[in-house]
């Protein structure tokens, strides 16, 4: 697809980092951007404890820039030749906040082409933009560097109205102001009518404490003028309190991947994922691979998945071989209605999707004449799921103690689809296998290949005896 990103190996399992150095890549996008004829502004780097290259460590997790509005659509041109696995932002209701943002395993672009003020509009602070590119210079990533002090002042506006990386901000403050004329910083955020703001945010950066949250949402004071204080307070509190729950992120101004429709690259084709749906990740990119290799050379060849989710691994599949018939299965409804979407974006019409739980809806005809059935179910046993934090509990969680619930089901139902010689082609951890190997055993099937673990995950192919 495109010229940067993570690259996995299908066939060995090896994972290529080809962002890793933010300082080449900053400079091979820097580059691209001038050849665009894109200005940009370097304003942070997320994830890391410094701001501008002398002070930030080499490794950062990724960079926000900010481009000229006028330069925004070449901009995200550059970026999108670029091999990213996920965008958010610019999609659907959220073209009206001036950001995108592109995602890799480990890195990521945050690109404004205004400056975020959600819940107010981007135009409250066009003066604070202006001051950031006047004594603009090169920097020694390639980007242009603003000065310190309306840096800060930038620093502290986030700081006040994005609470999901307020500690963030104010640890890239303190380091910003360590070099920062306090003076000149307070005129300019005085003159953007943000000066409480950046007192507030100062005073917390010098304690390296964030104050409790207070009834509105905010610890910190909102912009300084009654009309912009009465904006603040009222998209504050429709941030908490809004409903549907993704209305809260839109006013928040703060895309969150799983939170919002976002475009995810996977296995080379490209699919929309919406809120509150599976995120297709890498590590199952090999699913598709395996499941490809037991399609070789076979013609108008039947295949199964279930649990298809937004339909990915399906259409990934159906897009990799000319002529199999794909039988997508799921369970739930938000889910096969992105799958449906994603199949008419792609004008895929060899992928029929079916609502269900594993092979239940799947036609009768099919019965003795399916090649593969592949799967990626909720596996994770109850133990480990604890400890996976905000991940979703239908996406993850299998059933039994040891996770393989729904595997164990799956595979009695499969006899009836394969055909003779025909393989699973599933998902698991890696202490599962034995005890996966000694089930499908006592059913007639043989393990064939277990690929190595990335990314704490397996790939078992399992061929039902002839």
């Amino acid at each position: 697809m495109g010229r940067l990103g993570l690259s996995l190996d299908l066939a060995t399992g090896e994972v290529t980092n080809l962002t890793e150095g933010q300082p080449a890549f900053a400079a091979i996008l820097a580059s691209d951007l001038s050849a665009r004829g894109v200005r940009a502004l370097l304003l942070g780097r997320p994830g890391a404890d410094g701001l501008s290259p002398s002070r930030a460590p080499e490794d950062p997790s990724g960079l926000e820039l900010l481009v000229p509005r006028d330069a925004a659509s070449r901009a995200r041109t550059v970026l999108e030749s670029y091999d990213w696995r996920y965008q958010l932002g610019n999609l659907g209701p959220w073209r009206i906040l001036p950001l995108a943002m592109y995602l890799w395993d480990g890195m990521s672009v945050h690109l404004y082409w205004g400056i975020p003020a959600a819940p107010l509009p981007s135009v409250a602070f066009v003066s604070l933009e202006r001051t950031l590119w006047q004594g603009a210079s090169a920097g020694s990533l390639g980007f242009a560097e603003p000065d310190p002090e309306p840096l800060a002042v930038f620093l502290a506006l986030q700081a006040s109205r994005d609470r999901y990386r307020r500690e963030e901000r104010l640890r890239h403050l303190s380091n910003c102001l360590s070099v920062a004329s306090w003076e000149r910083a307070e005129q300019i955020a005085d003159r953007c009518g943000i000066g409480a703001t950046l007192r507030w945010a100062a005073g917390a950066a010098r304690r390296a404490t964030v104050d409790e949250e207070s009834e509105d949402g905010t610890s910190a004071p909102p912009p300084d003028p009654t009309t912009l204080k009465a904006i603040w307070s009222v998209g504050w509190y429709l941030a908490r309190h809004a409903y549907p729950r993704r209305l809260r992120l839109l006013i928040s101004g703060t895309p969150r991947l799983g939170g919002v429709v976002g475009r995810c690259r996977f296995a080379g084709v490209e699919v929309l994922v919406g809120p509150g749906i599976f995120v297709p990740e890498m590590t199952s990119e090999r699913l598709v691979k395996a499941s490809l290799d037991c399609l070789a050379h076979r013609r108008n060849p039947i295949l199964v998945e279930t649990g298809t989710g937004c339909g990915a691994i399906a259409l990934a599949i159906a897009a990799g071989h000319p002529s199999v018939r794909v039988h997508a299965v799921e369970k739930f409804g938000p889910p096969l209605m992105w799958a449906k979407r994603n199949r008419r974006r792609l004008g895929q019409t060899r992928v029929r999707l079916y609502r269900g739980s594993l092979l239940d809806s799947l036609p009768g005809d099919l019965a003795g004449r399916v090649a593969v059935i592949v799967a990626n179910l909720p596996y994770v046993p109850v133990a480990v799921w604890a400890d996976q934090g905000r991940l979703a509990k239908v996406a993850v969680r299998g059933e039994s103690d040891d996770g393989l619930g729904l595997y164990r089901r799956l595979i009695h139902q499969a006899r009836r689809f394969l055909e003779p010689g025909g393989r699973l082609v599933l998902e698991m951890g890696p202490y599962q296998v034995d005890a996966f190997r000694a089930d499908v055993s006592s059913l007639g099937y043989a393990v064939e290949r277990v690929e190595r673990p990335v990314g704490g995950a397996v790939v078992v192919t399992a061929r039902l005896s002839a």
